[in-house]
């Protein structure tokens, strides 16, 4: 028997078992790197989209109280509030999604929860005075105009704070797709 020839075939079979052993090592690790790089990108694009889908609906809430600045008739304003108002609750509803699905950070979300109530409180305001002075316009005999009384400066004013809360809620946005 030769013995030199065994100790040989031992350390080269003892030497493939770990070079075997370290490949599919790392085959596995690597697979769980990719899996958990995946997860993570795909988790990251989720917040990202579902970020957007808050953008874009406060995008079309503010895109319609653009619209309201011309309507000089109550019933067009009715209608434009009536559209407000479900815009209003779709935004709503899409943050409320957002927050199950952990897309904002605990304090990002009580800014856009904060910006919400803001705009509701605002917009019922805004609403108001904007039908009180189409109102005064049609008792005048005259339809609504815009001009510089000191009720045309309160609605400018009312408008403006809702458009201070469209780049809040622009700014809570960003923090996620940053």
């Amino acid at each position: 028997m030769d013995l030199r020839g065994i100790k040989i075939g031992t350390l080269l079979g003892g030497g493939m078992v770990i070079i075997i052993g370290v490949m599919i090592s790392t085959t596995v690790f690597s697979n769980y790197l990719s899996n958990s790089a995946q997860k993570i990108i795909e988790e990251s694009t989720t917040k990202s989209f579902n970020a957007i889908n808050v953008q874009n609906e406060s995008e079309r809430f503010f895109s319609s109280l653009d619209e309201t600045l011309v309507i000089i008739r109550e019933d067009e304003l009715n209608i434009a509030e009536n559209r407000s108002n479900g815009l209003l609750n779709g935004l709503k509803t899409t943050l409320r999604e957002s927050k199950e699905q952990e897309v904002f950070s605990e304090e990002d979300l009580k800014r856009a929860e904060a910006v919400l109530v803001d705009i509701q409180n605002i917009s019922v305001h805004y609403f108001t005075l904007k039908r009180d002075l189409i109102r005064a316009g049609s008792a005048r005999g005259r339809t609504f105009e815009g001009g510089y009384s000191d009720e045309s400066r309160e609605l400018s004013m009312w408008f403006d704070k809702l458009s201070n809360n469209k780049y809040e809620m622009l700014g809570v946005v960003a923090n996620v797709i940053v």
